[in-house]
């Protein structure tokens, strides 16, 4: 969304708080009002400029044209989840564990999970059934 007369923070702060729910806080301490972001940074209102740890671009940054290109064109044929049966999903799927050694693609998700916890030094697994930002 861009707007010629940028939105103050405090507007923002007051919107989001009769939008959202608690359980999307802010996980800083000083909110920071973030306008755009390029590659591997995010810009500040106030023109700052922060490298991004922490959202789930860290990888391919923002607005990389690559992944803007392969998401335009993704999205044209089909936006969904994995709720549904399709063709790119298994592709995906089968191409990610191409990657990983000795990897059953039938257990791909869970196993991919358990190597994260062991990478971690965790030696035990929990589930939540509506713990995923869907619901349930």
């Amino acid at each position: 969304m861009t707007s010629d007369t940028p939105t103050s923070l405090d507007d923002l702060l007051r919107q989001r708080e009769a939008h959202l729910g608690k359980a999307l806080s802010i996980a800083h301490g000083k909110p920071l009002h973030i306008t755009h972001g390029r590659m591997q940074y995010l810009y500040a209102a106030d023109g700052t400029r922060y490298l991004d740890l922490v959202n789930n671009v860290c990888h391919v940054g923002h607005s990389n044209p690559r992944v803007v290109e392969a998401g335009q064109r993704q999205m044209a044929l089909l936006n969904t989840n994995t709720r549904y049966v399709y063709d790119g999903l298994t592709k995906y799927l089968a191409r990610l564990a191409a990657t990983l050694p000795e990897t059953s693609q039938r257990r791909l998700p869970s196993q991919l999970r358990q190597r994260g916890q062991r990478a971690r030094g965790k030696d035990s697994t929990r589930t939540y059934g509506c713990a995923r930002h869907g619901g349930c």
